[in-house]
């Protein structure tokens, strides 16, 4: 029988699972940089260029890098793991996004700001699949067991978490930006993929086979 709405294991009972906070409080973390970077750009090159076409520029190519390379980064972290494409992931992205902010400041020619914007948008980590695939090899049914009724509940969970992120993440960006520095909410997402991401990729147990 169809497990019902009213039938599904509740949150509390999800974030309960052992194991769950070790990835999901650095996951949250390293997850808002992906909701901050594009505002983010687009705050900074406006301000060191006075142009809000050359600002969506630079961040158009970001998306774009990002859109393309992001299907290789997860064929990548199913091969070989997520730990070894994290780890170098993140340490190439803080670095990318460092150069790219520098480079604003520097008020570096445009074509400058685009070749940075490629390496920042391909490497930003896809965490929330990550964690979906944790999730899944956590509870999905494997050849020994059946999947937890507690898999529905994390998918929801995942899909609320998401939405929040990117509500989250656009706010926390300009806030930064308009109330600290320009370049504060580039700054700070880089942190928080640095950090977040570091401190997920140490969460060994819980890491998909």
């Amino acid at each position: 029988m169809a497990t019902t709405v009213s039938d599904r294991p509740g949150y509390g009972q999800l974030l309960r699972t052992p194991g769950a906070w070790t990835f999901l409080l650095p996951g949250f973390a390293a997850r808002q940089p992906f909701a901050m970077l594009t505002i983010g750009i687009v705050l900074l090159v406006q301000h060191t260029t006075g142009s809000y076409g050359s600002a969506g520029a630079v961040a158009a190519v970001s998306g774009v890098s990002m859109a393309l390379f992001a299907p290789q980064s997860g064929k990548l972290a199913d091969r070989f793991g997520q730990r070894a494409v994290l780890l170098p992931g993140v340490l190439l992205h803080a670095a990318s996004v460092g150069a790219l902010t520098v480079l604003a400041l520097a008020d570096a020619p445009l074509w400058a700001l685009f070749v940075a914007a490629v390496p920042t948008g391909a490497s930003i980590p896809q965490i929330g699949p990550m964690v979906r695939a944790r999730w899944a090899a956590m509870l999905g049914a494997t050849p020994d067991r059946p999947a937890s009724p507690l898999m529905s509940t994390a998918a929801a969970f995942e899909s609320v978490t998401d939405e929040f992120t990117f509500v989250l993440g656009p706010v926390i960006a300009t806030a930064l930006c308009t109330g600290v520095h320009p370049a504060a909410g580039l700054i700070t997402e880089a942190a928080l993929t640095l950090v977040g991401g570091l401190l997920f990729a140490a969460q060994r147990a819980t890491q998909p086979a």
